[in-house]
């Protein structure tokens, strides 16, 4: 199904001025594709990279479409394209959409472009229509596997998780050009990963969340056994698993996809003495290599975004024993129509609904629901946005004559900024389910 940017709508802050092309969707697997056709002639498709989308070709368009026919798209979650629930956006997800939307398009005796990351995805399309490809232009990337680069692993597991999620909607923004907003900076992405972690590295965690929630959700597992194996899914730097540690006498696995969380989770484990009781693990939670029945307690906080809740009950369901709890927090809508800057702040997230949508997800898997409750205002504060704020402040000093860095600081510094403005709005939820 196709339809219309006047069907779906724009987002406002897209400038017409700079990007004046008739915005286009298609239906492709459960995800809304927005794309741009522009122009008559030989066909072009330009593939882009991470964090960017097809706003990077603009003026390639502008000049070319004269003469060719131009084709740009946006991955599932990028620029003006919304991802299905529970896509992973891996660079092999990104290849199958790829193949489908030129499938559905109908392209042939086309030339790809492809440039950062869209080199892995686009190349193997091309590769796969090799008789439907004209040509190939190859712009900065790469063909080859990365397992054993410390560097694009490093990067890898940093954009799959928290904070790659806000380093992906910073970036965005600062690669559209308004007239209020400074240029966009020469490496954007080694800045603003730099940035990012010397940002929220530091802080006592990456989201919402207190010792005082995880215990109220801790007390409607009743009849957890006395010292439960639990898995933590998503685990940060580990404010929550020592929460759990705290809280019971039993062992606990904590999984994150970012290497230096988990090195710090280790080195804190160790100097408290608990390396017999809690065991860090680089992994990836969409992916679970654990033994069935294997958990009495799974726990997550924040993290299931990343592969949606359907998924998580679908996949973690197996792992837990018979009996066996899983307690997860989610962000959802608290009321209608939010403003357009709380709307916007989730726009990547097109599974989030209410409350009552989760709860409908729950009744339709094989958990039963225990209990749910609303994260108070202090969770937010007390160990995040205020440390934070605290945190951006010390940067501003250090950075004082780095116009830059500046501007990127400003923008990290507009979350908590909303969340004062419209928090009444939305929120986190705890979650307590049991397998049946």
């Amino acid at each position: 199904m196709k339809n219309s940017a006047a069907e779906r709508g724009v987002p406002s802050w897209v400038p017409r001025d700079l990007y004046p092309f008739e915005s286009k969707f298609i239906d492709l697997d459960g995800h809304s594709i927005h794309y741009i056709d522009e122009g008559t002639g030989p066909t072009l498709l330009f593939v882009h990279g991470n964090p960017t989308w097809s706003f990077l070709y603009r003026d390639i368009v502008r000049r070319l479409k004269a003469r060719f026919r131009c084709v740009a798209l946006d991955y599932p979650g990028f620029g003006l394209s919304r991802a299905a629930d529970g896509y992973d956006f891996l660079p092999a997800s990104h290849a199958q959409v790829l193949d489908g939307f030129v499938a559905a398009l109908g392209l042939t005796d086309f030339t790809i472009m492809v440039q950062d990351w869209g080199g892995p995805t686009g190349l193997w399309v091309a590769g796969k229509r090799a008789d439907q490809v004209r040509g190939l232009v190859i712009g900065n990337t790469w063909a080859w596997p990365i397992d054993g680069d410390k560097h694009f692993e490093r990067f890898s597991a940093m954009m799959g998780g928290v904070i790659g999620e806000r380093l992906f909607k910073l970036t965005i923004r600062r690669q559209i050009p308004e007239r209020r907003r400074r240029p966009t900076m020469a490496d954007p992405t080694e800045r603003m990963e730099k940035l990012f972690f010397e940002v929220f590295e530091p802080l006592p965690r990456q989201g919402p969340g207190s010792r005082s929630s995880a215990k109220r959700a801790l007390d409607l597992c009743t009849g957890l056994p006395p010292s439960p194996a639990v898995l933590d899914l998503g685990s940060g730097a580990g404010a929550q698993t020592f929460h759990l540690a705290e809280l019971t006498t039993g062992t606990i696995t904590a999984i994150d996809n970012h290497t230096p969380n988990i090195e710090r989770l280790r080195a804190e484990v160790a100097e408290r003495g608990l390396d017999e009781r809690i065991r860090p693990l680089v992994g990836d939670i969409g992916k679970p290599e654990h033994e069935r029945e294997s958990f009495d307690l799974i726990w997550s906080e924040g993290a299931l975004y990343n592969i949606g809740i359907e998924e998580a009950l679908r996949l973690y369901h197996p792992v837990l024993k018979p009996g066996g709890f899983f307690a997860f927090t989610e962000a959802v809508w608290r009321k209608e129509n939010p403003p357009p800057e709380a709307k916007a702040a989730f726009e990547d997230y097109a599974g989030m609904g209410s409350a009552r949508d989760v709860l409908a997800k729950i009744d339709k898997s094989d958990f039963l629901l225990v209990g749910h409750f609303t994260l108070p205002h202090q969770d937010w504060w007390d160990d995040f946005y205020t440390p934070m704020e605290r945190r951006i402040g010390e940067l501003r000093g250090k950075y004082a004559g780095d116009a830059d860095a500046l501007a990127a600081l400003d923008e990290i510094a507009r979350e908590p900024e909303m969340h004062r403005r419209h928090s009444d709005y939305y929120g986190y939820e705890f979650f307590v389910v049991r397998r049946g």
